[in-house]
């Protein structure tokens, strides 16, 4: 429900979807939960895998980087800690 600037209003939003589903969004940390995936969304993108490149990708992901001996799970969860303060 973005509009044509590419902006979200979460309040709106929750607002139309309880019109369809009442008890939708019936806590706090619940309404903290759809700003954190806009938060993840915003700052990371797409990181959807597909079922047929999962394991290639897991594969690839495991490997350690002979510079910084750390491996792409190790890069990528470093990229989440700021999600982790929140």
């Amino acid at each position: 429900m973005a509009d044509e600037d590419g902006k979200v209003d979460v309040f709106t939003c929750v607002e139309s979807l309880r019109k369809n589903r009442p008890h939708m969004v019936q806590t706090q940390d619940q309404y903290k939960f759809i700003y954190l995936v806009l938060l993840e969304a915003l700052t990371f993108g797409d990181t959807s895998i597909s079922l047929k490149d999962f394991g290639q990708c897991m594969r690839i992901m495991a490997e350690k980087d002979t510079y910084t001996l750390s491996n792409g799970f190790s890069k990528e969860y470093e990229g989440t800690s700021p999600l982790l303060t929140l």
